[in-house]
């Protein structure tokens, strides 16, 4: 006789949303992005208020997953470590809560944010027009060679 009294079924709905708040709680990760036109399809499938850079796909059985991942990074972050981090929270976090397995999370990047702050491009420091100046060696001025005419 076996201690179950029932199926306990999580949908995929849930462990989206769950990925979803993980996504926000990692620094450095500016949004999950909308699907690539690759998983365009998906899409229209389904409606529902969560990012759909999220994908979810079956493992061997129902008790495994396989997740991938579609960010923005904010710009100035690093982005291995901030793909990593939430590689580690969403399998961390999926698996206490659901009790599914993930076998693999895939994290894919597509594109960075900035922000007003964020500079757009490189920075580069106008110096002041030099005019009239003379160059001195670290022994102060040259000192004129007789051997060439000099002002008449």
């Amino acid at each position: 006789m076996t201690d179950e009294i029932g199926v306990i079924q999580v949908s995929d709905e849930v462990i989206r949303s769950i990925i979803h708040i993980c996504s926000q709680e990692v620094p450095g990760v500016a949004s999950v992005s909308e699907e690539s036109l690759i998983n365009g399809a998906f899409k229209m499938l389904r409606s529902t208020d969560f990012p759909k850079g999220i994908r979810i796909t079956n493992g061997p059985d129902d008790q495994h997953k396989k997740v991938d991942v579609s960010i923005r990074v904010e710009f100035g972050y690093a982005i291995p470590p901030v793909a990593t981090e939430l590689q580690k929270k969403v399998k961390n976090q999926v698996e206490r809560i659901t009790g599914i397995l993930i076998d693999e999370v895939n994290v894919h990047v597509d594109g960075v944010h900035a922000t007003a702050e964020t500079p757009s491009g490189p920075r580069v420091m106008s110096l002041p027009p030099v005019t009239g100046a003379v160059e001195e060696n670290q022994e102060g001025p040259e000192p004129e060679n007789p051997a060439l005419p000099g002002p008449q």
